[in-house]
């Protein structure tokens, strides 16, 4: 089941994450991602936490972006949430007493299972749960999932699991306060926060604007493109600068 497959079906925000070994992203994504096969390849991480994609731009983008993963942004955006199992799949439930998995959508992962489930609120927010033993990510807003038949950087391939093909609702998990609780509700962005010394902002920023120019971004999404961009650099462009860049960028030819 492809990208456009999980959107018409289920209804799901399935878009293209970078191939595990970054072939066709380009230079700067390349530079400073830093969870090959596990971020957007446009790298436009904030937006497709708020937006749905029609099947039109899921199409384009891998089509930009060939050979790419399929990711699924979890949440109330998809109207889902991941539940993933590291490690053995039965320590961890005698582990975790708590743990009660209604029959759902599941597959294998690189260290084990994940399971997909309707969205509530009372799941809301994504936790992590770590220990020697093995772990639990709930994963909804500000997450995602990498899905089926994706490829986990170290060659393992995402597969299906056969034994259920309906979507449950989420478990009312009673989740101990006791419990080591990692991240609470803390996105994972994959981008890797280096800086862009003085003598290649000019050509970084305007390369990446081309890029998202490509992809049929406006003069004002690269704009805001190459002021996230700017955050990095040292120092910082002047605004004027900033506009001259989105400003050319924006004259070149959409190539989808």
């Amino acid at each position: 089941m492809n990208a456009t497959s999980l959107n018409r079906k289920w209804g799901w925000s399935a878009i293209a994450a970078c191939n595990p070994k970054h072939l066709y992203v380009g230079s700067e994504h390349s530079r400073i991602c830093k969870s090959p096969g596990k971020v957007p390849a446009n790298l436009k991480w904030k937006y497709w936490q708020d937006h749905l994609p029609n099947s039109e731009e899921i199409e384009n983008q891998f089509k930009y972006f060939p050979e790419s993963n399929v990711c699924v942004v979890t949440g109330k955006v998809s109207g889902i949430i991941g539940i993933d199992i590291d490690g053995d799949l039965e320590k961890v439930k005698k582990q975790y007493d708590w743990l009660f998995l209604p029959k759902t959508i599941c597959f294998k992962t690189h260290r084990g299972f994940r399971f997909i489930y309707e969205y509530n609120e009372h799941c809301s927010a994504s936790k992590s749960y770590k220990s020697p033993e093995g772990g639990i990510d709930i994963l909804s807003n500000g997450k995602q999932t990498i899905m089926p038949p994706s490829k986990h950087e170290l060659g393992t391939v995402y597969r299906w699991c056969s034994e259920c093909s309906t979507l449950a609702k989420c478990p009312n998990l009673q989740l101990p306060k006791t419990i080591y609780n990692r991240n609470e509700n803390t996105p994972k962005s994959g981008v890797q926060k280096t800086f862009i010394p003085e003598g290649e902002r000019n050509s970084r920023l305007f390369k990446a604007a081309c890029g998202a120019r490509r992809h049929g971004a406006e003069q004002q999404d690269l704009l805001e493109l190459v002021k996230s961009m700017n955050k990095r650099c040292e120092p910082p462009l002047e605004e004027s600068v900033l506009y001259t860049i989105s400003s050319s960028a924006s004259k070149y030819k959409v190539s989808w």
